[in-house]
């Protein structure tokens, strides 16, 4: 039993237009029976029903059904009893258009646990019960409207719910299948309750056990009907029955005919004439003479017009079990899959805009977050050319100090900062590049690529641990050089891309610098994640443009083993290469000191000349002298600075003065600003972008939704779950993205990396494999919730309140 009490619904509240549709409505419906609802239109009669059916809202009242109460504030709980218990028949069908008349009915099955067999059998009584059995396996826009209403009323029995509503059930029907339908829905009434809106007297006068009359809202009268009926009479039907007339026959020589007529008072006046095998009549009366044949829209019939009697309704064969095994009504993953792609097919040509919007999306978004990852992940080594552990420190002349004085204090400078325990190292101040110069093919014989910005720094700061490729150097030209300068040296030199296409490439290559003469070999390619070559710190000294290549007395020896054990140098002695054996009894070194020559060097040693190990921080101290400066390799820059800072005596302060630079730091600033301009620039531009984008796909996605609202009205009408309606477009979107997002971001993809593959081009791109698939997934993402989101407002909907958005 439904009870309803003191309901209550306004359209246009507290508006001039205010309509008080549902108004203090009462009443009590039965387990079984057909109750029809009269009023015209306009009267409430459909709301009402909707708000009773658990299809819209209503303001006050409640509704008490099959042992549940709802009212205004826990409505949403009446879904459950409305799914268990109900099924409608609508006035405008309510069907799935691109699903065959089959697939429509299945789906208000989707609520029970029975067979596909089961829902076969029970699919296919109902269609023949309605006379559409042959029409299943149709589309249902292939149907025409008489033929869509009665699917639709096969639907409602297929569940044989406990409540059928219905609105206007044969409104589209001729009145041979009105009778039809009329008669299975009064049989079904035995066992179920048949809610049925209708403005047809006669149907509800002969159908119904009970006529609720609505006007204005209002219940105006409430009526048990007689079981005492008779029959109900045929009244659309444009036939000639003949029994129903007065009969005269005639039967002369000439003619043989019989006249039926409702008044046998009213005479007939005919001509008649029979001539070359025709029939001419007319009247005399002047009435219209109408003839008849098997092909005539009207006929005559030899019987009784025809009538229903209660007792052929009671004779009507159809029944349906009732289904026990009730879940939520969700839809299967299969179903869904294919319920989306049947929606996408039926976009067409309206889903153009959506794909190209979609692609446009993923190609913009694609180039930007490129474009954002190269810039921030440029390599810092291609930017910072200094060790980050070095410190350049410059004694600069000031006002009334002459050279000679000047030179004394950087000595006592040097001196001093010596004695501190503040370095690591001092050394050189070095920038000089060094220069590949390729011989082999041809086409390309005598390319010279220079290796710049990076800082020369001693082997003693090189762990064997820091070693990715090769060695440790173990001669005085061979040198070890880091993986920033290695791949900045692949990246820039396209030229030589085929010959350098990795850090071991660079392996045993010889590197020559401005006037020396002997080439160094890259031996070892380190991890330190600094711009640094490594190279034996005496060597390094012969580094300087205007400096010979020197090494120490140990490298000689190790290089020639016994040969130059038991050679002493002083710190005015030397050995030098056989060139100088003739012509000169002493050498010239690059700190322009004279040194007696006291041996030669063997041919193939990599150096100039020899000084004596003990000898190199006296040598190291006249090189920095040249210049008044040098650098300080330490890992405590903050202190060193400090030191310098408090050295300068009053006395001193304007003479001279000690200028401290941490150039990496300086570079990394440089680096960190600039990046952060382009970063802010990209930011804002991506920015933009996204949001355009954003705003594109909203309004796409919403016009998309908008196409399916009808879909989405049948799915709420039917009591399909909003989890399940919102998987489907979820589904649908996945489908969506994947031919056009996913191919979006590929396509671009692949044309970044075909124009990154032209050497003559010089252009590079920073977009690793993780993060093509963290933009595609975060297109997935995207295009998912911005889908979801006008398809969760409409959800939000009764489903009448969908219906209504959709009839417009």
């Amino acid at each position: 039993m439904i009870k309803v009490n003191n309901l209550d619904k306004y359209f246009n509240k507290s508006k001039q237009n205010e309509l008080h549709v549902i108004n203090n409505v009462s009443i009590e419906l039965p387990d079984t029976g057909m109750i029809c609802i009269l009023g015209e239109s306009g009267s409430g009669k459909t709301t009402l029903v909707n708000a009773i059916g658990g299809l819209d809202n209503f303001k006050k009242g409640t509704i008490n059904a099959f042992g549940t109460t709802v009212n205004k504030s826990n409505i949403k709980t009446y879904e459950k009893v409305r799914n268990k218990n109900y099924s409608y028949i609508f006035q405008n069908y309510y069907l799935l258009g691109e699903q065959s008349v089959y697939e429509n009915i299945k789906i208000a099955l989707n609520m029970y646990e029975i067979t596909e067999e089961d829902k076969k059998d029970r699919i296919n009584k109902a269609l023949e019960a309605v006379g559409m059995i042959k029409y299943k396996k149709r589309f249902v826009s292939q149907l025409s409207g008489g033929q869509q209403q009665r699917v639709a009323i096969a639907r409602a029995l297929v569940k044989s719910p406990r409540v059928i509503f219905a609105d206007e059930p044969t409104g589209n029907l001729d009145e041979v299948n009105t009778m039809k339908i009329m008669s299975i829905l009064k049989k079904v009434s035995e066992n179920c309750l048949i809610v049925l809106v209708t403005h047809e007297k006669r149907l509800a006068n002969f159908f119904a056990d009970r006529i609720i009359e609505i006007s204005d809202g209002k219940v105006i009268s409430d009526e048990l009907m007689s079981t005492d009926k008779k029959c109900y009479s045929y009244v659309d039907d444009n036939n000639i029955y003949l029994k129903e007339l007065s009969k005269h026959s005639n039967d002369d020589d000439y003619l043989k005919y019989n006249y039926y007529t409702y008044d046998k008072t009213k005479k007939l006046n005919l001509n008649i004439v029979f001539e070359n095998g025709k029939f001419f009549i007319n009247s005399t009366d002047n009435i219209d003479v109408v003839l008849l044949s098997n092909d005539t829209e009207k006929q005559m019939i030899d019987d009784y017009k025809p009538r229903i009697e209660l007792s052929d309704i009671e004779n009507t064969d159809y029944s349906m079990s009732k289904i026990d095994q009730v879940k939520s009504p969700k839809l299967s993953v299969g179903e869904l899959f294919r319920l989306a792609i049947s929606n996408i097919k039926m976009y067409g040509k309206k889903q153009i805009f959506l794909v190209a919007s979609l692609v446009i999306m993923a190609i913009l978004l694609t180039i930007t977050v490129q474009d954002v990852l190269t810039l921030s992940s440029i390599d810092i080594g291609s930017i910072v050319t200094n060790d980050s552990h070095y410190l350049t420190v410059e004694v600069k002349k000031g006002d009334f100090i002459r050279s000679s004085e000047i030179d004394r204090e950087f000595e006592m400078i040097y001196d001093d900062f010596k004695k501190s325990n503040l370095y690591s190292e001092i050394y050189v101040d070095n920038t000089i590049n060094l220069e590949y110069i390729y011989s082999g093919f041809k086409q390309v014989e005598g390319v010279k690529v220079i290796v710049t910005g990076f800082t020369y720094v001693p082997l003693e700061h090189l762990k064997q641990d820091d070693i990715l490729y090769g060695r440790m150097p173990e001669k005085p030209n061979e040198i070890v050089i880091d993986m920033q300068i290695a791949n900045r040296f692949i990246k820039n030199n396209k030229l030589l891309s085929i010959l350098f296409n990795s850090p071991q490439s660079l392996l045993n290559k010889n590197f020559t610098t401005n006037k020396k003469v002997i080439p160094y070999v890259v031996v070892g390619v380190s991890d330190t994640n600094e711009s640094s070559v490594y190279i034996d710190k005496v060597a390094g000294l012969g580094l300087l443009g205007w400096c010979n290549q020197v090494a120490s007395l140990s490298s000689l020896q190790s290089f020639s083993p016994g040969t130059y054990d038991d050679v002493l140098l002083g710190s005015n002695e030397t050995i030098v290469k056989n060139e100088y054996k003739v012509s000169k009894k002493t050498f010239r070194t690059n700190y322009y000191k004279y040194l007696d020559i006291v041996d030669f060097l063997p041919n193939d040693f990599p150096a100039i000349y020899i000084i004596n190990d003990k000898h190199y921080d006296d040598v190291l101290k006249e090189l920095v002298s040249y210049n008044r400066t040098f650098k300080v390799y330490t890992n405590n820059k903050k202190e060193v600075k400090k030191y310098f800072e408090n050295y300068i005596s009053e006395e001193m302060k304007g003479k001279l003065q000690i200028v401290v630079t941490d150039n990496y730091a300086k570079e990394l600033a440089k680096y960190k600003s600039a990046r952060s301009i382009k970063l802010n620039a990209r930011f804002i531009i991506t920015l933009t972008i996204f949001i355009v984008c954003l705003v594109i796909l909203y309004f796409t996605m919403k016009s998309n939704a908008l196409k399916n609202i009808k879909n989405i009205a049948v799915y709420r009408l039917l009591g399909i779950t909003k989890s399940s309606i919102s998987l489907l477009f979820i589904f649908e979107n996945i489908i969506i993205s994947t031919y056009t997002s996913l191919i979006g971001v590929l396509a671009t993809t692949s044309v970044l990396k075909f124009l990154e593959s032209i050497p003559s081009l010089e252009i590079s791109f920073t977009y690793p494999w993780y993060a093509i698939v963290a933009t595609i997934l975060f297109l997935y993402f995207l295009n998912i919730i911005i889908g979801i989101i006008p398809v969760c407002n409409i959800l939000r909907l009764t489903p009448v309140q969908i219906t209504s958005k959709y009839d417009m």
